[in-house]
C-alpha cells in the first residue's frame, strides 16, 4: 500500500466536524502504516516459528489467525 493510501484512510477515520490538522492526519497515517507493518512482520515471524516448533507470541497468533 503506498502513502497515498494510508493517507486517504487516515482522512476517511476523521468526522468532517473534527476538521483535523495536516499533522493529526499525517500522524494517523503513520500510525495505520506502522501497524500494517508490524502485522506483516509478527505473520512472517510467527510463520518462521511455527516451522521452527517454537512457542508463538499472542501478536503473532493473532496476524496468522485473526
Amino acid at each position: 500500500m503506498t502513502d497515498e493510501h494510508y493517507l486517504e484512510l487516515a482522512k476517511g477515520l476523521f468526522k468532517f466536524e473534527d476538521n483535523p490538522t495536516d499533522d493529526q492526519i499525517n500522524a494517523k497515517a503513520k500510525e495505520l502504516k506502522d501497524n500494517n507493518v508490524a502485522r506483516a512482520n509478527a505473520k512472517t515471524s510467527g510463520k518462521a516459528k511455527l516451522k521452527a516448533g517454537e512457542a508463538l507470541t499472542d501478536a503473532e497468533i493473532e496476524a496468522l489467525f485473526g
